[in-house]
């Protein structure tokens, strides 16, 4: 399979033959993050030994040295004492923040750390696009990008990239998916077909931001995956 770098009227710019990368570790394939937390919750389902709880994240997180261990619990010198947001106490052998860019573990262990702001702000959609590409693309225009990336089933993974000032509005109008029509409408290529198809419900709007944060481990606490370094897309 291919991916290319083209210009925004679609001329190539450059083009990856990914064959050599997939012959020495496998497929390259792009998965619907719904359908990726599916599999990874039944695996965690048929492992027997484990209990997820959904909609609670945790509102209190500290050690014994650092307060007065309640009286229902035992305490040695590094044991964790937290709190969930649905009040439920717990006296865990070891918290694993990944719970991203505005990790709630990292501000708890280490406080407040402002995300940096990279300069770009970002559209993401998915949905069905007839007749889909069959290799991915990322097209540079003047101070914007667009990327199409093939799923399953006629189903698309685009996303819409301009340089702007950080906080800027997701739509600067009544409609996310016709501001984003008009902010790339000089786009070629497969764009047209996936801007006519865009629907505000399925936008996503976000700054790209970046974390800087250093040390990733305090105790028996660890930052995992964006809550301890979050980067940009292209790297």
């Amino acid at each position: 399979s291919m991916g290319a770098i083209t210009d925004e009227r679609a001329r190539l710019l450059s083009l990856a033959d990914l064959s050599t990368i997939e012959a020495q570790y496998g497929r390259t394939i792009a998965i619907e993050r719904g359908a990726l937390h599916e599999i990874l919750a039944q695996g965690l389902e048929d492992s027997g030994h484990v209990r997820v709880h959904t909609n609670e994240t945790l509102a209190r997180l500290e050690t014994s040295r650092s307060l007065e261990a309640p009286r229902d619990l035992e305490a040695t010198d590094d044991t964790l004492f937290a709190e969930t947001t649905t009040g439920r106490r717990l006296r865990p052998r070891a918290v694993i923040g990944a719970d991203g860019l505005h990790s709630v573990v990292r501000q708890l262990t280490f406080g407040r750390v402002e995300p940096r702001y990279s300069g770009y702000t970002c559209w993401r959609w998915t949905g069905h696009l007839r007749g889909e590409p069959t290799s991915m693309r990322e097209m540079w225009g003047a101070g914007k990008r667009v990327g199409v990336v093939p799923l399953a089933n006629e189903r698309v993974y685009a996303f819409f990239v301009a340089n702007a000032p950080a906080g800027t509005p997701a739509d600067g109008g009544p409609s996310t998916a016709a501001f984003v029509r008009h902010e790339f409408a000089e786009f070629g290529g497969d764009v047209p077909r996936v801007l006519a198809a865009l629907d505000d419900g399925q936008l996503l709007h976000h700054d790209i931001e970046e974390i800087v944060q250093t040390p990733w481990t305090r105790g028996r606490v660890a930052l995992l995956g964006d809550a301890a370094h979050a980067m940009t897309p292209n790297l």
